[in-house]
């Protein structure tokens, strides 16, 4: 800049140049705020509060529409960068940015400490079951009956429990799987197996036993089970015999997720009755009365936290011979890819993407919905689905309620969508060819 001096009169005026002066942008103080952790997992996102304050202290704010976030997980939980706050259970860091302006540089806050606790997931449910008993051979198969209100999509489950221990063979009905056989010597065995339903389910079922043994025998129905998973529905199971006493033990399991279904099983070569482990809840407990043996008992616990069960001991109103087994019930899991990949905020919906979708025979129309989205599905289903058979989910992979309309003569389902926000839905359905997903945007 220029200065001029001033001088009396007998002196000219003058102009003195001091050079180039630079005024350079000052750099605020960011703050950030977080709930203090840990937070309970809620469906809501955890966000960030921030303040930015020029050169004149905490009382010169500057125009918080400047402050962005930025949230990423730490640790094993996998996330973002992203600007939107998180849901899910795991730990987060994030960091306030003022991004500048004419005046102020940009300038980050120290980082804060996100942590999000709870389960997500929906334990699985026992909803019905049946027991039988008799003795029978590869000619005249132990029989039991489905369990009421069988759907496709429900976990079948079977203890089978016979004499003359690992003597005898087992063909179970077609379709089912063995999942652990545990004997005793000669004197008692137990048998578990699985079945995913289909919608054409028989009203009985026969396993053939070699040998001529006298039985016993449970079937369950259960819901919510992660049927689909690569891996199946069974997460683990363990077993266990004793020569003789009442109290019968199946050795602890190692759970993986919350909420998961243990189900516990009990035999001896009485026609005795149980006592089950500590905290669980006994589903049935029907012993052979006619033949005298064997004994039949299974009970359950929902184990809230991933880890060990401990060994589970029931205690038999007569002690003999016996067998025990232990199973973990996988819960529908949603994982940290398929919950965390893109959060709600950021979804990018393009609607040229989506048009009337087409599963071999099966059609959603129209696609993008406003109102009334319809569902064709000719040949796949016999029956209206049902919330077990039928499964509505965001974006971030929630089941929600649904209302709809079936229209038998047309195999077609009128969904409401009327309620619903703009987004992005995925409709999963139990048909006789396996699960189909149709994904949906409604406008």
């Amino acid at each position: 800049p220029a200065v001029t001096l001033f001088s009396p009169s007998n002196y000219e005026v003058g102009t003195v140049n001091l050079g180039n002066l630079t005024v350079k942008k000052a750099t605020p103080t960011v703050t950030i705020a977080v709930p203090a952790s840990p937070i309970e997992f809620t469906g809501e996102p955890i966000v960030a509060t921030a303040t930015a304050y020029g050169i004149g202290g905490p009382g010169d704010l500057l125009d918080a529409s400047l402050i962005t976030f930025s949230y990423v997980g730490t640790g094993k939980t996998t996330y973002g960068p992203s600007a939107s706050a998180p849901i899910w259970p795991g730990t987060y860091s994030v960091i306030a940015k003022f991004i500048g302006n004419g005046n102020y540089l940009e300038a980050n806050s120290e980082s804060a400490s996100i942590t999000i606790v709870g389960c997500i997931n929906e334990a699985p449910i026992i909803r019905s079951s049946e027991t039988a008993k008799g003795s029978g051979n590869t000619s005249n198969p132990a029989v039991i009956k489905k369990p009421a209100n069988t759907t496709a999509g429900d976990l079948l489950i079977v203890g089978l429990m016979f004499e003359k221990g690992q003597s005898p063979s087992v063909t179970p009905p077609q379709g089912w799987k063995e999942i652990r056989r545990t004997n005793q010597l000669n004197q008692v065995a137990m048998f578990t197996f699985y079945k995913v339903a289909t919608s054409s389910e028989p009203a009985t079922y026969g396993f053939r036993i070699s040998q001529s043994p006298k039985w016993t025998m449970g079937i369950s129905r259960i819901s919510g089970a992660d049927v689909t998973h690569k891996d199946g529905p069974i997460v683990t199971s363990s077993g266990a015999s004793g020569s003789s006493g009442m109290v019968a033990t199946a050795p602890s399991l190692t759970t993986v997720d919350c909420n998961t279904l243990v189900l516990t099983f009990f035999t001896n070569k009485q026609n005795a009755t149980w006592t089950p482990p500590a905290g669980y809840t006994e589903v049935y407990d029907d012993p052979n009365n006619q033949q005298g043996l064997t004994s039949n008992m299974m009970a359950y616990s929902i184990q809230s936290d991933p880890g060990q069960t401990g060994n589970l001991s029931a205690t038999a109103s007569v002690g003999e011979s016996w067998a025990a087994q232990a199973i973990a019930i996988r819960p529908k899991v949603k994982t940290e890819a398929n919950l965390r990949t893109v959060p709600s905020e950021s979804l990018e919906i393009n609607s040229s993407t989506f048009g009337e979708e087409e599963l071999g025979e099966i059609k959603a129309y129209p696609n993008p919905v406003s109102d009334k989205l319809n569902i064709t599905l000719p040949g796949y289903l016999d029956e209206a689905p049902n919330e077990s058979t039928m499964v509505l989910s965001d974006a971030l992979g929630r089941t929600l309620s649904w209302r709809g309309t079936w229209h038998q003569s047309e195999s077609r389902i009128e969904l409401d969508f009327s309620q619903l926000n703009t987004g992005i839905y995925f409709i999963s359905i139990q048909t006789r060819d396996g699960i189909k997903t149709i994904r949906v945007l409604k406008k």
